[in-house]
């Protein structure tokens, strides 16, 4: 027996049954969002590879990797996404998703998974069906493709189920592995070497707009470097830029338009401000380069991201991508103090928890804020107590008399030592033999205040054991011992924190 026959064998009940079904279409028509235009798919029943135009290039949906029954059934899966409004794109990556699943694995557990009944399916899914799933793209094909059953209602499925499928678990995949390890960001020193040479490229045709030092490649290589950096715009939302989104105004200012992707709804273009030293490569290019049928640029977005790679290995000796460019650019909007607001706006999200993961990772992000709570003396206190539990002496002096604490224990007089959050007047204890005990006492920050208070109540813990060295376990006496090694505790802290500092 050869090793392909055990393979044919699996694949005999490897079928749906799709004979009631009503027959595909001549042709489906499905709208290209690169090429803004509607085009056509053909010969749908007969051919096992569709012809397809996505991102600027010619691409397939194969379907011939299924037998018979399965492969119509999967044509009517593309067919029904395109008719409800999915991207031709999307549907071509859920078939190849679903395909290396099912060819990675026992083509069984596929036939077995859809001809279950749906309420075994948890159960299945649990067993079966999740140890062999790679991550989240081919569990959503899979979950795709089960709805479409539901829809169709083929043999028990039911659209009740869809629910449930939804509700099946998937691997876990920490989709911001890369940023929160920062191996995505690019380092100071390439920024630098990437901005210096967008200055001097800039500076040159500016200088010499007439000269032929740069040629029209690289000022073309050189503005899609500009829009990576500042904006960390995608490679396909650079390649769908037409020559109308660029608009030169006479001030000098140039502002580009760009559609937002990888957003289930079609959306509207956004503006940006092309900064003003780097607005002459822009319209070097615009006047010199050859009119391209459809984009600015003329290329797609393949072909973006590896004159990316090209440029940055070039430059500083380091490849970089546009989705490097894109992180390193929210995390520098981040890092300067930016709202959780204006960087969703900045990448273009339709949610802020997507940006959030960039304060998790940011490190000045702690300070910052405090720095501009600070600007207010109630939130500037307010720190420094949650920082140490301490206060300055221009603070204390700021607080209200009540709040002070002082006293007289044993005709000596203490003064100064900190405050009470809630003041003396409502606390029913001794101010000072209780207050370093209490968790309302926050302690003035210096130290020689409290070994005064250190001193003075130790003369009194030697006329206690003075007086009489038989009752030195009063309970007065106690008190005073308990307060002692609390004065202590709060000199060791302060001598820590000035250490830190």
């Amino acid at each position: 027996m050869t090793s392909a026959e055990p393979k044919e064998n699996s694949r005999d009940g490897f079928n749906l049954d799709t004979v009631q079904w009503p027959p595909l279409p001549s042709l489906i028509r499905y709208f290209d969002d690169f090429h803004e235009q509607y085009r056509s798919i053909n010969d749908l029943k007969s051919s096992d590879y569709w012809h397809v135009r996505i991102d600027g290039q010619d691409e397939y949906i194969d379907f011939s990797w299924a037998v018979a029954g399965t492969n119509n059934a999967l044509k009517h899966w593309v067919v029904d996404g395109l008719l409800t409004g999915r991207r031709c794109n999307a549907m071509k990556t859920y078939v190849g998703e679903l395909r290396s699943w099912c060819l990675g694995t026992d083509t069984n557990i596929f036939d077995q998974l859809v001809k279950i009944n749906p309420d075994q399916l948890p159960r299945f899914w649990a067993s079966k069906v999740l140890p062999t799933l790679l991550g989240k793209s081919d569990s959503t094909a899979i979950k795709s493709f089960l709805r479409f059953l539901c829809r169709r209602r083929f043999a028990e499925w039911h659209p009740s189920y869809a629910q449930i499928i939804s509700a099946l678990p998937t691997p876990h995949r920490d989709l911001y592995k890369r940023i929160r390890s920062g191996e995505c960001f690019i380092p100071v020193l390439d920024q630098r070497v990437f901005a210096n040479r967008l200055d001097s490229a800039s500076q040159l045709l500016r200088n010499k707009p007439n000269t032929n030092k740069l040629s029209i490649n690289v000022i073309r290589d050189y503005c899609i470097l500009s829009l990576c950096f500042q904006y960390g715009l995608r490679p396909g939302q650079i390649a769908r830029i037409s020559a109308s989104d660029i608009r030169v105004f006479e001030t000098g200012a140039l502002h580009v338009a760009f559609p937002l992707t990888k957003q289930r709804k079609v959306s509207s273009k956004i503006v940006r401000r092309i900064k003003r030293e780097w607005c002459d490569l822009f319209v070097a290019y615009r006047k010199h380069a050859p009119p391209t049928p459809a984009k600015f640029f003329g290329l797609t977005p393949r072909e973006v991201t590896e004159i990316v790679r090209t440029m940055t290995r070039a430059l500083c000796g380091n490849v970089y991508a546009p989705g490097d460019f894109r992180h390193t650019a929210s995390q520098r909007l981040v890092d300067s103090g930016a709202s959780a607001v204006s960087v969703a706006e900045f990448l273009g999200h339709s949610t802020l928890n997507a940006g959030s993961v960039y304060y998790d990772t940011s490190a000045n992000q702690a300070e910052l804020i405090n720095r501009a709570l600070s600007i207010s003396p109630i939130y500037s206190t307010v720190h420094q107590v949650a920082l140490t539990r301490t206060l300055s002496r221009q603070v204390l002096e700021r607080t209200s008399e009540e709040k002070i604490i002082s006293g007289m224990p044993h005709g000596i007089p203490i003064t100064g030592i900190g405050k009470c959050s809630v003041g003396q007047p409502n606390c029913k204890f001794n101010p000072i033999f209780s207050c370093y005990n209490c968790r309302h006492f926050i302690a003035i920050d210096e130290q020689q205040i409290h070994r005064n208070a250190l001193n003075d109540l130790r003369q009194v813990a030697r006329s206690f054991y003075d007086a009489d060295r038989l009752r030195n376990a009063s309970p007065a006496f106690l008190q005073l011992q308990e307060t002692l090694d609390a004065i202590q505790r709060t000199l060791n802290e302060l001598s820590s924190v000035k250490a830190r500092e």
